[in-house]
């Protein structure tokens, strides 16, 4: 069971409808990733919010810069970091719940998480 669900009127991801905007993505999941790390309530919580974080970040920048030199092969040399931060991401998204005590906060990463996996391949500078 996610956060979301226990939320009257859980916020639901971005319009699908509007162009994605990956950058946008996931620098609120950073943001909301650093909100979860002090909110964490173990040791272990922030060691797994940590890891994800450090992986946002690592794609955020990656998507900075290639959108400033407008290089394509940036953007396709972290497709196993971006494949394997999904995969860690989804079970984040699960746990937040169990890792944070703030209800807000939890959703705010799970709307952040949701954003980012709707993205599915389409990193484009």
């Amino acid at each position: 069971m996610t956060i979301n669900t226990l939320l009257p009127n859980p916020p639901a991801p971005d319009d699908p409808l509007k162009k994605s905007d990956p950058k946008k993505y996931y620098q609120d999941l950073f943001s909301s990733l650093e909100q979860a790390y002090f909110a964490a309530t173990t040791t272990e919580a922030k060691l797994k919010i940590q890891i994800a974080r450090d992986d946002a970040y690592t794609i955020l920048t990656t998507i900075t810069q290639a959108q400033i030199t407008q290089d394509t092969t940036g953007l396709d040399a972290i497709q196993d970091t971006v494949t394997k931060n999904n995969a860690a991401l989804e079970a984040l998204q699960t746990e937040i719940g169990g890792l944070v005590n703030d209800i807000q906060v939890a959703a705010d990463v799970e709307i952040a998480i949701a954003n980012v996996l709707s993205l599915a391949g389409e990193l484009a500078v």
